[in-house]
Protein backbone atom coordinates (compact mmCIF):
# COMPACT_ATOMS: atom_id res chain seq x y z
CA UNK A 1 0.00 0.00 0.00
CA UNK A 2 1.29 3.79 -1.05
CA UNK A 3 1.73 6.56 1.45
CA UNK A 4 -0.18 9.89 -0.32
CA UNK A 5 1.47 12.92 0.63
CA UNK A 6 -1.15 15.93 0.59
CA UNK A 7 1.78 18.19 0.14
CA UNK A 8 2.76 16.66 -3.82
CA UNK A 9 -0.59 16.82 -4.88
CA UNK A 10 -1.65 19.92 -4.07
CA UNK A 11 2.43 20.55 -5.70
CA UNK A 12 1.01 19.01 -8.92
CA UNK A 13 -2.13 20.88 -9.04
CA UNK A 14 -0.17 24.15 -8.85
CA UNK A 15 1.76 23.19 -11.73
CA UNK A 16 -1.23 22.30 -14.01
CA UNK A 17 -2.83 25.41 -13.15
CA UNK A 18 0.81 27.10 -13.68
CA UNK A 19 0.65 25.99 -16.75
CA UNK A 20 -3.10 26.57 -17.35
CA UNK A 21 -2.64 30.46 -16.90
CA UNK A 22 0.67 30.66 -18.97
CA UNK A 23 -0.91 28.32 -21.85
CA UNK A 24 -4.39 31.21 -21.78
CA UNK A 25 -2.19 34.57 -21.40
CA UNK A 26 -0.17 33.44 -24.51
CA UNK A 27 -3.33 32.71 -26.52
CA UNK A 28 -5.17 36.18 -25.37
CA UNK A 29 -1.82 38.00 -27.03
CA UNK A 30 -3.02 37.03 -30.96
CA UNK A 31 -2.94 39.56 -32.97
CA UNK A 32 -5.86 40.57 -34.95
CA UNK A 33 -5.45 39.07 -38.35
CA UNK A 34 -8.00 39.71 -41.63
CA UNK A 35 -8.00 39.54 -45.27
CA UNK A 36 -10.20 40.05 -48.07
CA UNK A 37 -10.33 39.62 -51.58
CA UNK A 38 -9.08 43.44 -54.19
CA UNK A 39 -9.77 43.46 -57.57
CA UNK A 40 -7.04 46.18 -57.98
CA UNK A 41 -3.56 45.07 -55.81
CA UNK A 42 -1.95 48.84 -57.10
CA UNK A 43 -5.42 50.63 -56.38
CA UNK A 44 -5.59 48.67 -52.46
CA UNK A 45 -2.38 49.49 -52.04
CA UNK A 46 -2.50 53.08 -52.72
CA UNK A 47 -5.96 53.00 -50.92
CA UNK A 48 -3.78 51.51 -47.64
CA UNK A 49 -0.86 53.94 -47.81
CA UNK A 50 -3.55 56.82 -47.66
CA UNK A 51 -5.30 55.29 -45.06
CA UNK A 52 -2.52 54.65 -42.92
CA UNK A 53 -1.40 58.34 -42.56
CA UNK A 54 -4.51 59.33 -42.58
CA UNK A 55 -5.11 57.22 -39.15
CA UNK A 56 -2.26 58.98 -37.44
CA UNK A 57 0.30 56.38 -38.19
CA UNK A 58 4.16 56.13 -38.74
CA UNK A 59 5.35 54.10 -41.82
CA UNK A 60 7.99 52.53 -40.15
CA UNK A 61 8.97 50.10 -43.51
CA UNK A 62 7.00 49.89 -46.94
CA UNK A 63 7.25 48.39 -50.30
CA UNK A 64 5.09 48.91 -53.09
CA UNK A 65 6.54 46.15 -55.48
CA UNK A 66 6.81 43.48 -52.54
CA UNK A 67 3.35 44.83 -51.40
CA UNK A 68 3.32 45.23 -47.63
CA UNK A 69 3.23 48.36 -45.52
CA UNK A 70 4.34 48.15 -41.79
CA UNK A 71 3.55 51.11 -39.18
CA UNK A 72 3.39 52.34 -35.64
CA UNK A 73 1.14 54.51 -33.65
CA UNK A 74 2.57 55.36 -30.34
CA UNK A 75 -0.44 55.70 -28.10
CA UNK A 76 -0.45 58.30 -25.18
CA UNK A 77 1.72 56.99 -22.40
CA UNK A 78 2.26 59.69 -19.76
CA UNK A 79 6.05 60.61 -18.54
CA UNK A 80 5.23 59.14 -15.00
CA UNK A 81 3.86 55.69 -16.23
CA UNK A 82 7.08 55.85 -18.13
CA UNK A 83 8.91 56.16 -15.34
CA UNK A 84 7.21 54.10 -12.97
CA UNK A 85 6.67 51.10 -15.10
CA UNK A 86 9.53 51.44 -17.64
CA UNK A 87 7.92 50.89 -20.47
CA UNK A 88 5.00 52.35 -23.27
CA UNK A 89 2.76 50.77 -25.74
CA UNK A 90 2.68 50.95 -29.14
CA UNK A 91 -0.18 49.86 -31.84
CA UNK A 92 1.32 48.24 -34.90
CA UNK A 93 -0.36 47.45 -38.43
CA UNK A 94 1.28 45.34 -40.99
CA UNK A 95 -0.53 45.49 -44.68
CA UNK A 96 0.20 42.91 -47.19
CA UNK A 97 -1.08 42.67 -50.42
CA UNK A 98 -0.26 39.49 -52.50
CA UNK A 99 -1.45 37.02 -54.20
CA UNK A 100 -3.36 34.02 -52.85
CA UNK A 101 -1.51 30.85 -54.17
CA UNK A 102 -4.81 28.39 -53.24
CA UNK A 103 -7.22 30.98 -55.00
CA UNK A 104 -5.01 32.72 -57.25
CA UNK A 105 -6.90 35.86 -56.23
CA UNK A 106 -5.45 39.51 -55.10
CA UNK A 107 -5.76 39.69 -51.20
CA UNK A 108 -5.48 42.78 -49.38
CA UNK A 109 -4.53 41.43 -45.46
CA UNK A 110 -4.18 44.10 -42.41
CA UNK A 111 -2.91 42.75 -38.93
CA UNK A 112 -2.96 44.88 -35.84
CA UNK A 113 -1.25 44.25 -32.51
CA UNK A 114 -0.33 46.29 -29.87
CA UNK A 115 3.13 45.80 -28.36
CA UNK A 116 4.78 47.02 -25.06
CA UNK A 117 8.01 48.92 -25.87
CA UNK A 118 10.55 48.66 -22.40
CA UNK A 119 11.84 52.30 -22.32
CA UNK A 120 14.34 51.89 -19.17
CA UNK A 121 16.78 49.82 -17.87
CA UNK A 122 18.55 46.60 -18.93
CA UNK A 123 15.62 45.30 -21.27
CA UNK A 124 15.21 48.74 -22.88
CA UNK A 125 14.49 48.33 -26.65
CA UNK A 126 12.79 44.93 -26.31
CA UNK A 127 9.27 44.27 -27.31
CA UNK A 128 6.61 42.04 -25.94
CA UNK A 129 3.30 41.59 -27.78
CA UNK A 130 0.35 42.21 -25.23
CA UNK A 131 -3.36 42.20 -26.38
CA UNK A 132 -4.69 43.84 -29.28
CA UNK A 133 -6.24 47.25 -28.31
CA UNK A 134 -9.89 47.76 -29.52
CA UNK A 135 -8.08 51.44 -31.23
CA UNK A 136 -5.74 48.79 -33.43
CA UNK A 137 -8.46 46.07 -34.49
CA UNK A 138 -10.74 49.54 -35.20
CA UNK A 139 -8.45 51.09 -37.38
CA UNK A 140 -7.45 47.42 -39.01
CA UNK A 141 -11.40 47.40 -40.18
CA UNK A 142 -11.56 50.88 -41.12
CA UNK A 143 -8.33 50.01 -43.82
CA UNK A 144 -10.33 46.38 -44.68
CA UNK A 145 -13.73 48.14 -45.00
CA UNK A 146 -12.41 51.20 -46.96
CA UNK A 147 -10.13 49.51 -49.54
CA UNK A 148 -10.76 46.31 -50.00
CA UNK A 149 -13.60 46.57 -52.33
Amino acid sequence: MRARVPGIRLGRCAILLGTAAMVSACATSQPYSESRSVSSPNDAYTCAAGMVNSLDYTVLDANKEAGFIKTEHRNTTSTSHVVMWGSSAADRLTITVFQNPTTSKSELRVVGKTVRIQELGIRAGSVSNTTSSDAVIADAKKILNQCAK
